[in-house]
């Protein structure tokens, strides 16, 4: 009996990746739902049982608010996940439903860039029509009107991308860089891409602010994104590790990555570059 009654919930929790020593609190959110009765000791329908079946459904909407939050801080691919985005794009028409697919890769949306990145002339009208249908998102206070989805939501779509159409996600996070006005957002979308140039790049014109805001640990993580290779032989990487070091102080560590960007420049025919690493030798 004590299977039979623990069992289902085990495979809820599996299914829905919700961690398994949450089980005693299901078993009991089971029972305060279907017999509250049972729980408070009073017949169905009597007025403590009523009242105990109201507070037990409150701390499940509770429950799952603390899930939501916690996926959207740390988003995994599982059930839950993908039932957000079966529920809701299993019923759109097809345009809107690739729409929400392709500009999954976008923290906001706003007609101009969704219709860059998906080359969509309706864009405007998609927008619409996900704020009219309640799809998730929220309107941005800004000068083009915005649309932001729940992260959880884009999350999932993002996932969906991936599964149904992996070739085209590192073109589309390419796309979405091109049209990135902050320079941050910029660096992550070529980083996601593994563009590798383009983001050493776009490090090395975000690197002299950052370092200036006194941000170098940042840099530092930017510079962790990279494939380990790249950090000895790509001419912007290295310069960046130059001005790193000269923040440490570490004028060895300086004079030995500059000049291997001076070098590196010089290869890759960039002269101008070069006589600017050459200043740190």
């Amino acid at each position: 009996a004590d299977f039979s009654t623990r069992f289902p919930t085990h495979v809820f929790l599996t299914l829905l990746g919700l961690p398994l020593e949450n089980l005693p609190t299901f078993l009991e959110m089971k029972d305060g739902i279907i017999r509250p009765n049972y729980v408070v000791g009073t017949a169905y329908g009597a007025p403590e049982a009523v009242a105990h079946q109201k507070a037990t459904a409150d701390s499940i909407y509770a429950y799952f608010e603390e899930v939501l939050d916690e996926r959207e801080r740390e988003p995994r691919n599982d059930l839950l996940s993908e039932f957000l985005a079966t529920e809701v794009l299993d019923h759109l028409e097809r345009g809107l439903r690739e729409f929400l697919l392709t500009t999954s890769v976008l923290p906001e949306l706003t007609a101009s860039r969704c219709a860059a990145l998906t080359g969509d002339e309706l864009a405007a009208e998609r927008l619409e029509q996900i704020e009219r249908a309640g799809l998730f998102a929220s309107t941005l206070a800004e000068n083009e009107p915005t649309l932001r989805l729940h992260d959880l939501f884009r999350d999932a779509l993002e996932h969906r991308l991936q599964r149904e159409r992996p070739d085209a996600v590192n073109e589309l996070l390419e796309r979405a860089a091109r049209t990135e006005p902050d320079g941050v957002r910029r660096l992550g979308y070529w980083l996601r891409a593994q563009s590798w140039d383009e983001a050493a790049r776009e490090l090395h014109l975000q690197a002299y602010g950052l370092l200036t805001a006194s941000q170098t640990a940042t840099v530092e993580r930017w510079l962790s994104r990279f494939p380990r290779h790249l950090l000895h032989t790509q001419p912007d990487l290295l310069t960046v590790r130059t001005l790193v070091s000269w923040m440490h102080w570490r004028w060895r560590d300086m004079i030995a990555a500059s000049h291997a960007a001076v070098q590196a420049y010089e290869r890759a025919g960039r002269s101008l570059e070069a006589m600017t690493a050459r200043a740190y030798e």
